[in-house]
């Protein structure tokens, strides 16, 4: 019968242990990173807050258009200096197009300068927001972060002037999440922006293909390396 020469034999299995490290390594690189939690973003309005487009004087209403707000939005985040100053109580609406209330938010008088997190409330059943509206109950001026654009309909409007740009809107979700538990969410945004014919299923296939690439490489390695 004929057999491996012992070097060759020892050269073989110290390959399967050093791909079998390899591959445990990364599969356990991959759940841990899946596995961490955070506050998720559920969207924003694709604006970039590059500099500070809108000032808002004291006691005065900032409004723009936004494309709908998302049904999973827990809150929203704008970029809001205050000159150094704590800010003031402020309100925020999401509002149709005939102007009723969508989502609503409040934040109380204290808060720092920065990136401002404000919660919302959904009406239920309610749906189509179409305008985005910032309340200032303070006595001191605001500059809102946003992205320098030519005039157009999606610039700020303070007390109904035009701004520089429109204000950036992130929004968030409710509670912090793993990406275990997005994954239904991003099998369903991942087709967002691509032919017709993709769908959720997506996401799965490429994960799947992925697996088998995996596989055949290793498959492969221990082959030539043996």
């Amino acid at each position: 019968m004929l057999r491996l020469p012992r070097s060759r034999a020892g050269a073989d299995v110290r390959v399967r242990v050093v791909l079998a490290v390899g591959v445990l390594v990364v599969a356990g690189a991959l759940a841990i990173d899946m596995s961490g939690r955070a506050v998720r973003t559920a969207g924003s309005d694709h604006f970039k807050s590059l500099v500070f487009t809108a000032v808002m004087p004291p006691r005065s209403t900032l409004c723009q258009s936004v494309t709908g707000l998302p049904q999973d939005a827990a809150r929203v985040r704008l970029q809001i200096g205050s000159y150094g100053t704590p800010l003031p109580p402020l309100d925020a609406r999401f509002l149709t197009s005939k102007g009723d209330r969508v989502a609503s938010g409040h934040i109380a008088r204290g808060a720092t300068e920065g990136e401002v997190t404000i919660p919302l409330r959904h009406v239920p059943h309610a749906s189509g927001a179409s305008i985005f509206c910032l309340h200032s109950h303070g006595s001191g001026r605001l500059a809102v972060g946003g992205e320098y654009l030519p005039p157009g309909p999606w610039l700020a409007r303070v007390n109904g002037r035009p701004q520089l740009g429109p204000v950036s809107l992130f929004y968030l979700r409710d509670a912090p999440e793993s990406w275990w538990q997005m994954l239904g969410l991003l099998a369903r945004r991942f087709h967002f922006g691509k032919a017709p014919f993709f769908d959720t299923w997506t996401l799965p296939l490429l994960a799947v293909l992925l697996l088998g690439v995996w596989i055949a490489t290793v498959r492969l390695l221990v082959r030539e390396l043996s």
